[in-house]
């Protein structure tokens, strides 16, 4: 995961497919659980701002959040990489001084020790996968 992460650049939007078709058969689970059903039963997008844990191991935790349009997370600063994957709907995340959009099924690395930020545009749904290297 981590050479994952190296290999994006700072604010490149990447389609989740297109990562997956490129590293196919490096890719291992970190959580059991299917993402359609986490978002379908576990999150209903009908609160301000929802989330759930999916799983945590060796380094890696995976939460599932949705947010209203207008809604997000305060700027924050973390020892720990992220990947966000937007699974419905479209947000604005800001990275240091850099504003980027990210639409549905792509995804953007959000790295250690940088001012980050993550707004919806619409009603949205993502992921957060937050990675500290062992």
């Amino acid at each position: 995961m981590l050479k994952l992460i190296e290999d994006m650049e700072m604010g490149q939007v990447v389609d989740l497919d297109s990562i997956i078709n490129a590293r196919e058969g490096q890719i291992q689970s970190v959580a059991m659980q299917d993402i359609d059903e986490v978002f379908d039963k576990g999150i209903t997008g009908e609160g301000q701002i929802e989330s759930i844990a999916m799983g945590q191991k060796e380094g890696i935790e995976i939460t599932a959040f949705a947010f209203e349009k207008g809604k997000g997370t305060e700027p924050c600063t973390t020892s720990r990489d992220i990947l966000v994957y937007i699974h419905t709907g479209v947000a604005t995340v800001k990275i240091g001084d850099e504003l980027i959009e990210v639409k549905k099924d792509q995804m953007v690395a959000m790295p250690a020790n940088i001012a980050h930020q993550v707004t919806a545009k619409e009603d949205m749904k993502m992921l957060f996968i937050s990675v500290k290297e062992a």
